[in-house]
This record gives structure tokens, sequence and C-alpha cells, in this order.
């Protein structure tokens, strides 16, 4: 996943920074984009640059965007669950793009069905915007509609969340998932590895808390723990499979931690070869 909030490239640099997370998908991309009054979306199946080698960045133009690429052993397969999503209804627009899977996620969407909610996909990020939207008719802001969204998720988990007024992100509480924060001059940047920002100059501030909920607008940025952080139990396949070599995990070089794995690894397994 990639966001950006407060450049006027938004769409461009959301581009290179999906390009730069290649390796987690090459199923689908898509990218959502905030002019401040309208968001807009593009998305397809297939690699970064097969699908946005025909857009016109012009017409998507905005100082806030969000991105996803699709990988799609982590889904069913089927061809509408390419993210990011966009939903409008007749006050606003929301956006939203997952990684993860939320373990009581069947149960939700069985309970929003019976209250009248048709889903188009499979997606747990589908789920979330339909939870959104139904708290917000009864509650103060649109954070604390996602806010309270959130605290009925079981799993592991990080979205990021677009509207007309603010960029949202969240994590899981024990983190599972990688979202690190960083800085292009005034601009706020958010990706699921720190290789995206080394791609568009940025400069890498800290990971997400697990359980942390962040809204970023014109305002700046403002942290909400939305659930106790548990320690942090970071996917053991980031470190072994999905994440590139030159990123960093929990402020360690992916490439220098697989060294010493196996340096361990020969320790306890020697071989004579």
């Amino acid at each position: 996943m990639f966001g950006i909030w407060g450049h006027e490239q938004a769409a461009e640099l959301t581009y290179y920074g999906l390009h730069a997370q290649q390796h987690r998908g090459q199923d689908g991309a898509g990218l959502v984009t905030n002019n401040g009054e309208t968001l807009r979306i593009y998305k397809d199946h297939g690699l970064v640059n097969d699908v946005f080698k025909k857009v016109n960045f012009e017409k998507m133009s905005g100082l806030a965007a969000i991105g996803n690429i699709r990988n799609a052993s982590q889904d069913d397969g089927s061809d509408q669950n390419v993210q990011p999503f966009l939903f409008k209804s007749q006050t606003d627009s929301l956006a939203v793009a997952h990684q993860g899977n939320v373990v009581n996620g069947h149960h939700i969407r069985g309970d929003l069905e019976r209250k009248g909610a048709i889903l188009q996909t499979t997606s747990d990020a589908e789920t979330l915007a339909h939870l959104v939207k139904r708290n917000r008719a009864h509650m103060d802001s649109f954070q604390q509609g996602l806010i309270e969204a959130l605290k009925s998720l079981t799993g592991a988990y990080g979205f990021l969340i677009l509207t007309e007024h603010a960029l949202y992100v969240a994590s899981d509480p024990h983190g599972v998932y990688p979202l690190s924060i960083g800085r292009l001059k005034d601009a706020y940047v958010i990706a699921s590895e720190t290789c995206a920002f080394q791609m568009i100059g940025a400069t890498y501030e800290r990971d997400l808390i697990p359980g942390e909920c962040l809204k970023i607008d014109k305002s700046g940025i403002r942290s909400t723990q939305f659930l106790p952080a548990q320690p942090r139990k970071l996917c053991a396949m980031e470190y072994i499979y999905y994440s590139r070599p030159d990123s960093d995990l929990n402020r360690e070089n992916v490439h220098a931690a697989r060294k010493r794995m196996g340096i361990e690894l020969a320790k306890e397994a020697p071989i004579v070869a």
C-alpha cells in the first residue's frame, strides 16, 4: 500500500511508490486521488507499469492519493477485488485500501447483510466501508465512526482510508503488517515498505504503532491509540519472503536480517557442502 497527503504530484508519486513495491503483488493495481472536492479512481488487472501506462495523470490531479497492488493468492481471485475501492454517497466519498486478513470478517459480513447491506466483493476493505458508514449515522465525526468500526475487527490488517478532507491510516493491535510514515518536504507519506520512500526521495520518520490510527489533513498529523498496543508480532514472511532486501523492518535492514538468519541456520542445521 502507499498513501500521500500534501503534494501536488500525489498521483505520480503514488505510481512510483507502488512500482517500488511491485514484488508484493502482480495481479492488479490502482489508485484514488483527492483534489479537495472529488475522489477519482483508476485501477485494473496486471503489473503497475501495464495498469498505468495509459493514464493521463493530469486528469488525476490532487494533493492526496492512496494506492494498492493486488496479490490474488490473498483473496478469492475474483475480478472485483482489485483495490482501492471507492464508495460514493449523497453526502461524501470514501476510498479504502487494505492489506491483511480480518478473521471475523465472515461474521461481520453476515450481520451487515441481515441488516440490508449488499456487498459486491469478498474484501475486508468493503466490509470496513460499510461499518464506517453505518457508524457515521449516529456519531459526531468520521474518525469516531472509523475507530468504532476498527474496534469490531479481529485479525491482522492495515488500512488506508481517503476522504475529501483527510487521509486515515490504521494498524491492528499487534502490528502484523508493516506500515511506515515518511516525509517529502511538507507532504506526509505512508507505505508498506520503506523502499517506496527511497524511490521518491522521502525521509523515513517512524513505523505505525500497533493499534494506532492516524488522521492526516491540512492541519497536520494526529495520532489516536484506538486499541492498546500489544507486543509487535510482525509477520515472519516479511523477513523471509515479502519485503524487498533494501527495505527496513523495525529499523532493521531486511538483507542484513536475512544474512543473520542464514548464519544461525548454518549453526543449527550444518551440512557438508
